[in-house]
């Protein structure tokens, strides 16, 4: 075991607060045992809502009745379809983007990289990198969610500070940083055609466009960023001063190969990087569908990921040993990469029961479409302005424990929502700002968020004894600076008339 070295400021009560939270009794704060209590409370819940015949009426009319889990349809739709808990959980994308980084760093390809590049960063400058390059990353589907963590902990280790705070600032940047980014990603596109279609069925004639948040994101990744460091030198760094680090078994290599197998390692990388173009640039590619789209390959994204990080890791373990050590084999890579995979597999399945059965109850969306009636309250419309949309961000980002999905929630909401700020005189891409600042913050807290399991895997592996607590200690600092930051900054969005998008 090996403690981090990285300097912090003294304890303060926040810090000690959380202290508190990574010392809770295991007994008390297991991660699955919580999850199977949640599971009983969805029964529950489900079992007197279906009694007392509770509906909701879906935007297309159709009334949605909340069903029972105890009930034998409710059972079956679990029982009977076990797939549906593989998907649930994204088992797929988790274990192909755990992969490439793995087989990256148990070669010493990522230890090689830190030390002979990001040593030279200051903290701050590292912990900046970390988050936005995340953010950067977050809105071209849920690999980055896997893999960026487990980069930034593999280099963070790799100059010697501790790895959980590399993993932690890049998953608040992945997760909890969702709405921000500088690039228009295909969320922005699903978010704007439901709000166009809200916004028309209130009367408003605006063309909202893929672009409508544009400014507010590009200046809310900087500003994120920002927060996110500050979180991490006050308080995630002390926290962690006196958490042992699990003892990492990466191969010694030859200082004097290393340079060599740096080149040959980048230039393998660049061959995967022009190969994946050279696909994507052909008519006739295989990983483009009839009409020419390139879905495919995006649709496959983590595998792309993996080969980028694998290819090269191999490449160096190969031409950076020892003289007289073995060629790393494939077959030794990939089993050390899953072997860390143990601890993630029964939080797993409980978050996928969780998960399947908010579903097959039909219970978060009755309960989101019951409760969004407040924004149809006359009183809230006339408040207008900044306490209308605080109200949204908050609402949102409670409601985020149920549904995860921005697009999916958003589909919820928008009816209900941009109405209500159209009739208080506001725009509709203001609304949706102001959903995105609520849908982003909370991610790296809810436990149907999959990718928030495949977090807490990576949390033990570095830290056997991590429960519920510990990842709550890491994640809480990031959910609140991360809600009042943004929410201060859509504020002065809205106070100063500044445009949210272009046009």
């Amino acid at each position: 075991m090996s403690t981090a070295t990285t300097p912090h400021a003294p304890k303060s009560p926040a810090v000690r607060t959380l202290k508190r939270l990574l010392n809770l009794p295991a007994r008390v704060s297991d991660a699955s045992l919580l999850l199977g209590l949640v599971l009983l409370g969805i029964g529950a819940v489900s079992w007197l809502l279906a009694r007392r015949g509770v509906t909701a009426p879906l935007p297309t009319g159709a009334a949605l009745r909340v069903e029972s889990l105890f009930s034998r349809g409710g059972l079956s739709r679990v029982w009977s379809n076990p797939s549906a808990l593989l998907t649930a959980v994204q088992l797929g994308t988790v274990f192909v983007g755990w992969f490439g980084v793995r087989v990256a760093e148990q070669t010493g390809l990522l230890r090689a990289i830190a030390s002979r590049t990001v040593s030279r960063v200051p903290a701050w400058g590292l912990s900046f990198a970390a988050v936005f390059t995340s953010i950067l990353t977050s809105g071209y589907g849920d690999t980055p969610l896997v893999a960026m963590p487990a980069l930034w902990a593999a280099l963070f280790l790799g100059v010697g500070r501790h790895p959980l705070a590399g993993a932690s600032v890049s998953f608040a940047g992945c997760a909890a940083g969702f709405g921000a980014n500088v690039l228009v990603s295909r969320v922005d596109v699903l978010l704007a055609q439901t709000t166009q279609s809200a916004a028309q069925a209130a009367g408003s004639t605006i063309a909202v466009s893929p672009a409508a948040n544009y400014w507010f994101a590009f200046l809310s990744a900087f500003v994120v960023s920002g927060a996110a460091v500050f979180v991490a030198s006050r308080w995630v760094d002390p926290l962690l001063s006196e958490v042992d680090v699990e003892a990492q078994n990466i191969p010694l290599t030859n200082p004097t190969a290393e340079a060599r197998a740096l080149v040959f390692s980048a230039i393998a990388a660049a061959v995967c990087l022009v190969g994946f173009g050279i696909l994507l640039a052909l008519p006739s590619s295989p990983l483009r569908d009839e009409s020419g789209s390139p879905e495919p390959f995006f649709a496959g994204l983590p595998i792309a990921v993996a080969v980028l990080f694998a290819l090269p890791g191999w490449v160096f373990g190969r031409f950076a040993r020892e003289p007289n050590a073995q060629s790393p084999r494939v077959s030794a890579l990939a089993t050390g990469a899953f072997s860390d995979l143990g601890s993630y597999l029964l939080p797993a399945f409980m978050a996928a029961l969780v998960i399947v059965a908010l579903d097959s109850t039909n219970l978060a969306t009755v309960l989101i479409i019951k409760t969004s009636r407040i924004f149809k309250a006359q009183r809230l419309i006339a408040m207008s302005g900044v306490p209308l949309y605080m109200i949204l961000i908050v609402y949102t980002a409670a409601v985020n424990f149920l549904v995860p999905s921005a697009s999916a929630k958003w589909a919820l909401l928008a009816p209900v929502v941009v109405p209500a700020a159209v009739r208080a005189g506001h725009s509709p891409e203001s609304a949706q700002a102001a959903f995105r600042i609520g849908d982003s913050t909370t991610n790296i807290l809810t436990p149907v968020m999959p990718y928030t399991v495949a977090f807490f895997a990576l949390i033990k592996r570095y830290y056997p004894k991590a429960h519920a607590g510990t990842l709550a200690a890491l994640t809480l600092p990031f959910t609140v600076t991360f809600l009042l930051v943004w929410s201060v900054l859509f504020g002065v969005f809205f106070f100063a008339g500044l445009p949210f998008g272009p046009g």
